[in-house]
């Protein structure tokens, strides 16, 4: 049996916006400062939460960012619906020359991902910190390339 998870906003930086209608998954902007923003991911994105989850995240990119780094350390349970909204923000994104990658999905969530083949369609990453080195590109030297118009 899922279980709703009681959620402490203190814990997770500044919520992007109010829950979704089934009030089973919440959005957090993890760091919205940096160029690649860090969004977690809290609860279940089913049928009823994804369209939700789907306009959270694309309103998100719709403010200057280069990509999105999607935290799914706290989401419990994802459907087809949330494969789905992945696949329609990768495509949307990747019109824009923008990239989205995963990090810290629970085993469930990876084993899902991995049997849908999503894992090769995307880039999954243990840490933020791997995740944000992964966007990052490196000159020869293995220096920043601080030249990125």
């Amino acid at each position: 049996m899922r279980r709703k998870l009681a959620i402490d906003d203190t814990s997770y930086g500044k919520p992007f916006s109010s829950k979704s209608v089934s009030a089973n998954c919440s959005l957090f902007v993890n760091s919205e400062s940096e160029a690649v923003p860090i969004l977690d991911i809290v609860g279940e994105v089913d049928l009823s939460s994804a369209p939700w989850m789907f306009s959270q995240i694309w309103q998100c990119s719709q403010k200057g960012s280069r990509s999105l780094i999607l935290n799914l350390e706290k989401l419990d349970f994802m459907d087809s619906s949330g494969l789905q909204v992945l696949l329609r923000l990768r495509e949307k994104l990747k019109n824009k020359n923008q990239d989205i990658t995963l990090v810290s999905p629970q085993p469930q969530i990876k084993k899902l991902l991995r049997l849908t083949g999503f894992d090769k369609l995307f880039s999954l990453h243990e840490s933020n910190e791997e995740a944000k080195t992964w966007f990052q590109p490196t000159d020869i030297l293995g220096q920043q390339d601080t030249n990125i118009v």
